[in-house]
């Protein structure tokens, strides 16, 4: 039994990719001469899962207290159970990651120039020889949250570093060699460490202040025990890769005694030489963080690029030489997305042959196969090759059912929905296009985002409804007068002549003013009274007036106290 500080397999794994790129066209069948956008969506998916595989036989149990789930420091204990075919293990080749949220602290106290940040204190270290090599470590992950918790980061409490050739190697026998003969060098342990794996340590923000663990994806109320209790199996294994994800209900494999709780959104790690393997628990986001990340697009003949468009992917600008698109960037992590769109000039001067152009991306990474995607342009002068499609625009109520050409003041409130294929730019995600709600009369215009319905529908619709108000206006409100015109405006980018338009006229339920007069009685040139005609009968008299010239910024405004108002002759 070849005794390593590492696990050593015969053992070929073929993962899955961790990167994927689509390349879209907006215009497949140009003419010459038409300018046509592409659009290159990349991500780094979880569909690469995690890498498993480990020594099978090892469990492990963990526990945390953090009063009431909000407060200054979180203690968290772990222990290990050997009892793997391997007569020693080296428990200096383990970690095990927790997830959680934070918007404040984000680094390690110490490390890099982080000056506030997390510190983690060591109060127990039993089976490690040098209590200084257990590190605290931490990772900033793309942000999200599902019904366990929110995340933002791990921390990631690692046993030793493996990668250090000069480090002190942990061995350690099974348990049950330990636990019988505890301490006792030499007559029954004759190598490796004389105590089984048992750490406790806790987690505090440098500035004491306090956290709450409650909303973090790796919190668990129930998982509060004493430190020198057994703490709770964390489940599900995944040692065995002809076998994986068996739950976990023991400490020891061979216990019979099942724990009351376990634990399964903490996960466990073991160096196998080359990499960090999953051998229990769980994390939110699977797949692997890749590094070196580079796309190239080389733009073929028959196109001519014009610039780019939208905004920069992960704020990193794309460059452009002779005819090769390139942009990069040092490390994209599980789920890190992106686009570069641009646009490009088809063809020459008519007449010309038709002929098909493919124009093709590139996504590559350090230890990652490349992989490419093509979008297809056929290029001609025959204006009958182009079939781009026309938009059509209805105005929907809350319920998405189509509303008539009359908009109540106050009242009404609206989707907007395009449908326009032309625009569904992308197939693997959802596309954005933009429509103005304007009044003419007001002069209030609005420019409302349409949001496409699923990743491939050619449908579009406002994230939220669309007010028509009498009053001070706020986010999709329009300012309008009783009578005014509305009118709902989409026009293609890619195509001048597609155009849908929408007219609303509005309809005021309250009195409005029809027309006014001022009257000088005396004839010396000041105003002694004024007139307001209302379209309905008023019910009671308007807290003040405001006369103004059409094209004057001057105004002069009577309020009610300051002057006599009137209401229906009374």
């Amino acid at each position: 039994n070849d005794i390593s500080s590492i696990m050593k397999r015969n053992y070929l794994d073929i993962e899955k990719r961790a990167l994927i790129i689509d390349k879209s066209v907006s215009v497949p069948n140009p003419k010459a001469g038409d300018v046509v956008k592409f659009t290159i969506h990349f991500e780094n998916t979880s569909d690469a899962g995690w890498i498993n595989g480990g020594r099978p036989g090892v469990h492990f149990s963990f526990s945390q207290t953090a009063p009431n789930g909000n407060s200054t420091m979180n203690t968290m204990r772990f222990k290990l159970f050997h009892d793997a075919n391997e007569a020693y293990i080296d428990f200096g080749n383990y970690r095990v990651s927790y997830f959680l949220y934070d918007s404040i602290n984000t680094c390690v106290q110490g490390v890099n120039g982080c000056v506030n940040g997390w510190q983690k204190t060591q109060t127990i270290t039993k089976g490690i020889n040098d209590p200084t090599t257990v590190k605290l470590l931490q990772e900033m992950i793309t942000p999200g949250k599902d019904s366990l918790g929110r995340w933002n980061q791990r921390i990631v409490i690692q046993f030793s570093d493996p990668t250090d050739s000069n480090r002190i190697i942990n061995l350690a026998g099974p348990d049950a060699l330990l636990e019988q003969y505890l301490g006792n060098i030499g007559d029954n342990i004759h190598r490796g460490g004389n105590q089984p794996l048992w750490l406790v340590w806790y987690i505090n923000s440098s500035s004491w202040t306090n956290v709450n663990w409650s909303n973090s994806w790796s919190w668990d109320a129930n998982a509060t025990d004493a430190d020198q209790g057994m703490f709770f199996p964390v489940t599900n294994d995944w040692t065995d890769l002809d076998n994986p994800n068996i739950p976990v209900t023991t400490w020891n494999p061979k216990s019979c005694t099942a724990a009351s709780h376990v634990i399964n959104n903490i996960l466990v790690e073991e160096w196998d030489g080359y990499t960090w393997r999953r051998v229990a628990g769980n994390g939110p986001l699977p797949g692997r963080d890749v590094s070196n990340v580079t796309i190239r697009d080389t733009i073929p003949a028959g196109l001519t690029f014009t610039g780019f468009t939208g905004s920069n992917p992960l704020g990193i600008t794309p460059t452009i030489s002779g005819n090769v698109i390139t942009w990069t960037t040092s490390k994209m992590q599980v789920k890190d997305s992106g686009t570069i769109s641009y646009t490009a000039t088809a063809g020459s001067a008519c007449p010309l042959k038709t002929k098909k152009i493919v124009n093709r991306a590139w996504i590559s990474a350090d230890n990652e196969s490349p992989v490419a995607d093509s979008a297809i342009v056929t290029l001609s002068c025959d204006s009958n090759t182009i079939e781009a499609t026309k938009s059509t625009m209805i105005l929907q109520d809350k319920n998405l059912k189509t509303i008539s050409d009359t908009a109540k003041i106050d009242t009404t409130v609206f989707y907007i929905t395009v449908t326009d294929n032309d625009q569904n730019l992308n197939t693997k995600t959802r596309d954005t296009i933009s429509a103005v709600v304007s009044d003419p009369s007001s002069g209030d215009s609005i420019v409302v985002k349409l949001v496409e319905t699923g990743d491939s529908t050619g449908i579009f619709r406002s994230a939220s409804t669309i007010a028509i108000v009498s009053g001070s206006t706020g986010a999709n409100h329009l300012y309008a007068n009783g009578g005014d015109g509305i009118l709902v405006t989409y026009k293609d980018i890619y195509d001048s002549t597609d155009v849908s338009q929408v007219a609303l006229f509005t309809l005021a339920t309250f009195p409005v003013p029809a027309r006014g007069w001022i009257l000088d009685a005396n004839g010396d040139g000041a105003a002694d009274s004024a007139v307001v005609q209302y379209d309905k009968t008023l019910s009671s008299s308007p807290d003040s007036l405001r006369f103004f010239f059409p094209g004057n910024a001057d105004s002069q405004t009577v309020k009610s106290g300051s002057g006599k108002i009137y209401a229906n002759g009374n």
